[in-house]
């Protein structure tokens, strides 16, 4: 009664592309609930190539209306239904030029066609002839039509090994054989941009889909687990990070619901849950990048330093003393995790404390004297610079501080952005307590108009000698050794 009185169930008709799909959304309403999409029945001109069994979904979700519980119906709506992908509907049949080759030249020719032979997963490319044992067959790829289409340097290797004989072999595709964008184009509507690239976390893919597509996102689930042997669980990120421990929330789009990951960054394993940490994989050169910077002898502080991606590797690869902090208690425990299985915990001190009182507290009651800082966390560490301030914490050392922060602009304007990211840093710490801009480097591009900026320079509160601390000489020549250079002398 519940239901009928308040949640009518009803269809609608949500997109439609004639050459391509046809697909209609169950809805159910509620007073609390704008519009919750129950499931999605798409169809080809050709019949239907998805299936979806909504039975469990359609149970639960009754369960919590009736019991007034509809905060989790978008976790039901990414779980329960499960999504089954007709593969009949993919298969097909192409034609492949073929060459003629002697069993014993096979491994020698294979070496020098390399990339011009069939590509495709489960299809061999060499195949026995019947009746011949002295030769076989090498399939090349399906862009040549004919031996006078292959690359000239393809037609004289063919030439030395007098190999003139060629047919077409009919070679038939299935679903397994196509790539992720292969399939992704047959079924969303012409003219999608294709989600074929996604952040790999452990067994878990991470997705962005876009608005336009996100009717799409089971599908699109579904086919990323398909193509990816070693991804286990297939998400998609809803919202913004969260400013004050990092999470975003996220919904299941198919796959285990299954959290905990184990991932290996330049031969360093991290373990923590990705529902309750912030990670980033795009970030594995920059953890190495900014290695370069410290020496054995020195001591780093990382403020906001997560489950240890770039304190871990300061002290296994470097062999520095690394104080690390971070304010979300579960990256403060997963960090501990790591550093104990990563056998350094003579090196790494973690912390779980907010950055500015972690700061004072090493200063003013640990008095220690560190060389670097490290202050990751792009939407808003920039704010944390007051800290260095005269007027906030007198200190009389002089660290290098990296600082990354968001800057927006056009990349092709580097001089501008690094203008940009310099003024961010001033306008916080001030212009007299930066003594010299070590290095400005541009990160990643995060989106068209917004570059992600590691900023390094040198502290000097205004009451300082200019000459308080020596500063080492291989820091001093930085502004003038490339990164690349620098990476070259650091054995990784």
């Amino acid at each position: 009664m519940f239901l009928k009185r308040n949640s009518p169930i009803y269809f609608k008709k949500f997109a439609e592309n004639k050459s391509k799909l046809s697909s209609h959304s169950l809805f159910i309403k509620h007073p609390f609930i704008k519009q919750i999409p129950l499931a999605t029945f798409y169809s080809f001109p050709s019949g239907s190539f998805l299936k979806f069994n909504i039975g469990d979904y359609l149970q639960k979700m009754m369960q919590q209306l009736a019991s007034g519980n509809s905060d989790k119906t978008q976790d039901i709506s990414s779980s329960s239904i499960s999504t089954t992908i007709d593969k009949e509907q993919f298969i097909k049949k192409i034609k492949v030029l073929g060459i003629k080759v002697p069993s014993k030249k096979i491994s020698p020719l294979m070496a020098k066609l390399k990339k011009n032979v069939l590509d495709r997963k489960k299809i061999k490319f060499i195949e026995d002839i019947p009746n011949d044992s002295e030769n076989k067959i090498i399939l090349l790829n399906e862009k040549f039509e004919s031996l006078d289409n292959l690359p000239e340097e393809i037609k004289q290797i063919l030439k030395e090994n007098e190999i003139t004989e060629s047919s077409f072999h009919e070679v038939t595709l299935t679903y397994d054989c196509l790539s992720t964008t292969e399939v992704l184009s047959t079924i969303l509507p012409v003219g999608s941009e294709i989600p074929s690239s996604f952040e790999q976390v452990g067994h878990i893919a991470h997705l962005n889909i876009s608005d336009d597509l996100y009717p799409y996102r089971f599908i699109i689930g579904q086919v990323i687990l398909d193509k990816n042997p070693k991804t286990k669980t297939v998400v998609n990120k809803l919202g913004m990070i969260d400013s004050l421990f990092r999470e975003f929330k996220m919904e299941i789009l198919c796959g285990e619901d299954n959290f905990d990951v184990s991932v290996k960054e330049n031969g360093i394993t991290f373990k923590f849950n990705y529902r309750e940490v912030y990670w980033n994989s795009r970030l594995g050169t920059e953890h190495t990048r900014l290695l370069q910077y410290f020496n054995k002898d020195q001591i780093v502080c990382d403020m906001m330093a997560g489950v240890g991606p770039f304190a871990i590797p300061a002290a296994v690869k470097v062999g520095c003393r690394v104080l690390a902090n971070d304010l979300n208690p579960k990256s403060y425990e997963y960090m501990k995790e790591n550093v104990k299985i990563n056998k350094v915990k003579d090196l790494v001190e973690c912390f779980n404390m907010d950055g500015r009182e972690f700061i004072k507290h090493v200063v003013n009651e640990r008095k220690i004297e560190f060389h670097h800082v490290i202050m990751n966390l792009p939407a808003s560490a920039v704010e944390f610079l007051d800290i260095f301030r005269l007027d906030q914490l007198p200190i009389d050392f002089q660290p290098i501080i990296h600082v990354y922060t968001f800057v927006k602009g056009s990349r092709k304007d580097e001089a501008g952005l690094i203008e940009l990211a310099k003024q961010q840093v001033e306008d916080v710490v001030g212009k007299d307590h930066v003594e010299s801009y070590v290095n400005i480097h541009n990160v990643r591009n995060v989106a068209p108009t917004k570059e992600m900026f590691c900023i390094s320079f040198r502290l000097r509160q205004p009451n300082q000698s200019p000459n308080k601390r020596k500063i080492e000489e291989e820091n001093s020549n930085l502004n003038t050794t490339t990164p690349s250079d620098n990476d070259k002398k650091l054995k990784l």
